[in-house]
């Protein structure tokens, strides 16, 4: 080495040295000293540009950093919760949402998947191989499918493949999955399924396709419904490949030192790009490698593992890490983790390698420990892997005292949570039975914005500022939605019988409360809002009836009241008909006990799951204050309520 190539190699190991350490986010913890230690050092040996870091102990988030710059150039720094594109860190995602399915009693592991997958998808009569008929779920979530890519080539990332397709760079098209899965069946499998592991990414590639089959949903959309948003993560999406599609808040990629520019896959972006930034194909990934995902959000996700929070039984934890027969006691593959026996304990691990990403996601069940590192580039050495994985393990073995402090709550919104008994009647705020059409107020905690966000005209949404209220698994027409309060209308086809309420709030939802739909459950509106004191009313000369406005004898007056069942001609939900629409089911009112001619009982045209309720006085009627109440189908609105006569 001259000495000149010295001064300046020497120059850049004290910049990146100083870069590094100007370069930290999140808070620094003491107690975990050795592994903020472990992080700079890579940096500092490789030339890496950033990276994350994440560490969960007992389910609680105790370290959360980023390190070194997400855009080198505009030096723009990593952040604790930045995005970056997981590789086969996808693998333990995919396997999740499939034993969740299984769970539910939608999906056995020893399924056959050929019929799982449907003729749409795979034609039997393709088929070559006798042996694809052997194929089970469990086979695809072990690596034991029957694909060698040692043998051959792996479908999912090599050329030959779109060579086998028909197709050229660049593409033209999307590379459609099922095609891929059609030209695969007429090719020869490479040995008897369930016999050994073969490493295959087209297996996993298989397991979202057979996700969507079961569900019935998109596997992206259905692994954030399920997985994802109930923990609060909502910014975890498959990634893509070229670098304008990216997401917000996703870090730019690197080519490792010395890499030459690739051949773009997709046409308009040039005649040679940075390989991480079109030179390969990351939709085709999908279940297999497609996530871009935090470090916060992997070590969340690894939470759903542990046995004190675990979302899954204590039997399929064990399907989960049970040992293939195939395979060594040492070191094996287990339903989505490769499991590796240690003087310590047992290791389950999985890493992820794309084209300026590398990452590895560690889950350490004899201290309670999930780790999460992901960078931004990577170094084609034994060294730079020792370092993510090993280093670091070692490092966390190292830690005798744990921070007490979760750091989830500054990721991740709480939970939303209704209030014992806090599904009411919109008018009386009493928690009763349900109606369709009704409005109905839900009370609790963190269930919206600070603000309080109100609809607009017309048909009212089922989502509001980032909020949804399911009941029976279906969205709802929403009023206004706050921290505390939500306002809805129930739909008009929802079926009488009890339901589960959820309220969908910040990405994550609240426990289901159980809601009772009958035919009729009446509330009359006070002129308070608390469903006590005077009616809400008003006068024929249209003034609010009131101490000091008081409605005459004989004259009409106008009640405001719901849960009076469904009306004679309805509307799309969340709206109401064009000109008033009486109810089909009757009213009663009587004042002072005395029975009042109800003139009529119809909608309010602009106020959905409100009715007006129109009643001529009696002349005999006592002067003062007047109690009033109402019944329909001999159920009583609440008692206690008032208006003025005189």
């Amino acid at each position: 080495m001259s000495k000149l190539t010295l001064c300046k190699t020497v120059i850049l190991a004290f910049a990146l040295t100083e870069s590094v350490a100007e370069a930290q986010t999140g808070t620094p913890i003491p107690e975990l000293a050795p592994v903020e230690a472990v992080m700079n050092s890579i940096l500092q040996r490789f030339p890496v540009p950033g990276a994350a870091l994440a560490i969960t102990h007992e389910g609680r988030l105790v370290l959360a950093r980023g390190y070194g710059w997400a855009d080198r150039d505009l030096k723009i720094p990593v952040q604790p919760d930045s995005l970056f594109r997981i590789g086969s860190i996808s693998k333990p995602i995919t396997s999740m949402a499939i034993l969740q399915l299984v769970q539910e009693g939608k999906l056995q592991l020893d399924a056959p998947i050929v019929p799982l997958l449907g003729r749409a998808t795979l034609p039997p009569e393709l088929i070559v191989d006798s042996r694809w008929n052997q194929i089970t779920v469990r086979h695809l979530l072990w690596h034991a499918g029957g694909w060698d890519r040692r043998v051959t080539y792996d479908p999912m990332t090599d050329a030959a493949s779109l060579d086998a397709l028909g197709l050229t760079l660049p593409l033209r098209e999307p590379v459609e999955f099922d095609r891929l899965v059609r030209y695969m069946a007429t090719q020869p499998l490479q040995f008897t399924p369930g016999t050994k592991e073969e490493y295959s990414n087209f297996g996993y590639g298989l397991l979202g396709r057979i996700l969507e089959r079961v569900t019935g949903e998109p596997y992206e959309a259905y692994v954030q419904r399920k997985l994802m948003l109930p923990l609060g993560i909502q910014r975890a999406r498959l990634g893509r490949s070229v670098r304008s599609l990216r997401a917000l808040g996703e870090v730019e990629y690197y080519p490792s030192a010395g890499e030459a520019d690739s051949f773009p896959v997709f046409p308009g972006i040039g005649d040679a790009v940075p390989t991480p930034d079109g030179g390969f194909y990351l939709e085709l990934a999908q279940a297999a490698g497609g996530w871009t995902a935090s470090a916060t959000d992997l070590v969340r996700l690894a939470t759903l593992l542990d046995v004190r929070t675990s979302r899954f039984s204590y039997f399929l934890r064990g399907e989960l890490a049970a040992r293939p027969p195939y395979a060594p006691q040492s070191e094996y593959y287990g339903l989505g983790w490769q499991f590796v026996a240690t003087p310590e304990g047992v290791v389950q691990f999985h890493d992820g390698l794309v084209p300026g990403t590398y990452g590895v996601l560690i889950r350490m069940e004899n201290l309670n420990v999930n780790i999460a590192v992901v960078f931004n580039s990577f170094e084609e050495q034994t060294e730079f892997f020792a370092a993510a994985q090993l280093e670091l393990i070692a490092a966390v073995q190292k830690v005798r005292q744990w921070p007490t402090e979760d750091q989830f709550s500054s990721f991740y919104p709480a939970s939303p949570r209704i209030a014992q008994a806090g599904v009411v009647n919109g008018a009386s705020q009493l928690a009763m039975p349900i109606v369709a059409g009704q409005l109905v107020t839900v009370f609790g905690e963190n269930l919206g914005p600070v603000v309080a966000s109100k609809a607009g005209p017309g048909a009212l949404p089922v989502r509001l500022d980032g909020v949804e209220v399911l009941i029976g698994g279906t969205p709802v027409p929403l009023v206004s939605v706050s921290r505390n309060r939500i306002d809805l209308i129930v739909p008009q086809s929802l079926a009488a019988g009890r339901h589960a309420l959820t309220v969908l709030a910040g990405g994550r939802y609240s426990r289901p409360a159980p809601v009772d739909v009958a035919a009729s459950s009446p509330g009359l509106f006070s002129a308070s809002g608390n469903g006590r004191g005077a009616v809400l009313g008003s006068n024929a000369d249209g003034t609010a009836n009131s101490e000091e406005a008081p409605a005459a004898p004989g004259s009409v007056v106008t009640l405001w009241a719901t849960g009076l069942g469904p009306l004679n001609e309805t509307a799309p939900d969340g709206d109401t008909p064009r000109v008033p629409s009486s109810i089909r089911v009757p009213v009663k009112v009587k004042l002072n006990g005395q029975e009042a001619r109800v003139v009529s009982a119809a909608s309010a045209p602009g106020y959905p799951g409100m009715v007006q309720v129109k009643v001529q006085l009696p002349m005999s009627l006592t002067l003062g204050r007047v109690m009033v109440d109402l019944t329909q189908s001999e159920r009583q609105a609440r008692p206690g309520l008032w208006m003025w006569v005189r």
